[in-house]
């Protein structure tokens, strides 16, 4: 068998020969022939060269122009990931620069502090700073615009739990600004929050501001609070009760200070 296939072999070799060769003896007419002949043939054959070489490099471009989007990608993300960096640092010192506009760190020991969390099933949040940076449990938390947020809870060494005004375990002494009447916070849950026991023959409107009193308390005085949203006035009962608007949106503040007093 192989030496039958090396004799097919030779006798298409000694074919191909003669036929070039017989091309160049015999007379243009007959070239003319032949090439006429052939040519839609070598035409085909072409166009399958290059129609296959077409295919091939746009392969290859496409692997090399995904590869080169992939990259261009991944540098887009590096960009938005410091433009966002930087953005967190610029609102960071924003904040800052309200809190010493403020006075706070003449008044108070101030340890800034980002929100990192929060506990859907109570009205807390998670701190990024713990003992190691002198963050003790019950020290007050305010914002740089003077608003109170809670207290500290449970206090870790990088980390630390913010208790939220609104919480059901929270309340503390406070006072209507315009009149000066007390009154004592209580948390509600779901980021509500009243104002109790205010003297039944004191006059609260809705609108009032209401601040921090600081009779014995965690928070300093004068604190922003909230606002009265609804006086729910009661001619059994010796005291008033007024619904709170609190000044702290948990959606719009990522950096708090904790304070401890001087």
């Amino acid at each position: 068998m192989k030496l039958f296939s090396l004799k097919n072999r030779a006798v298409v070799m000694l074919a191909a020969l003669g036929l070039v060769f017989a091309l160049n003896l015999f007379s243009g007419e007959v070239r003319n022939f032949f090439s006429a002949a052939f040519s839609p043939f070598q035409s085909f054959f072409w166009d399958l060269g290059n129609a296959s070489s077409d295919f091939f490099s746009g392969v290859f471009r496409g692997a090399s122009s995904r590869k080169e989007n992939m990259r261009l990608e991944l540098e887009n993300l590096k960009l938005q990931q410091e433009l966002i960096s930087l953005q967190d640092t610029e609102r960071e010192n924003e904040q800052l620069r309200k809190a010493l506009s403020l006075g706070l760190e003449k008044e108070f020991h101030i340890i800034s502090s980002r929100i990192v969390g929060k506990d859907p099933s109570e009205d807390t949040l998670f701190l990024d700073k713990g003992s190691k940076d002198g963050i003790m449990p019950e020290m007050a938390v305010i914002t740089p615009e003077n608003v109170a947020v809670g207290r500290v809870g449970e206090v870790l060494e990088s980390s630390s739990r913010l208790i939220l005004l609104s919480h059901p375990k929270s309340s503390f002494d406070a006072k209507i600004s315009q009149e000066g009447t007390m009154g004592l916070v209580r948390g509600q849950g779901r980021y509500q929050a009243l104002l109790d026991l205010i003297p039944q023959d004191s006059k609260v409107s809705p609108g009032d501001t209401v601040l921090s009193a600081s009779l014995g308390g965690i928070f300093p005085k004068n604190l922003l609070i909230g606002r009265v949203r609804e006086v729910k006035a009661n001619d059994t009962k010796s005291f008033q009760q007024a619904s709170l608007s609190l000044f702290f949106d948990v959606s719009k503040v990522d950096l708090v200070f904790v304070i401890d007093e001087k």
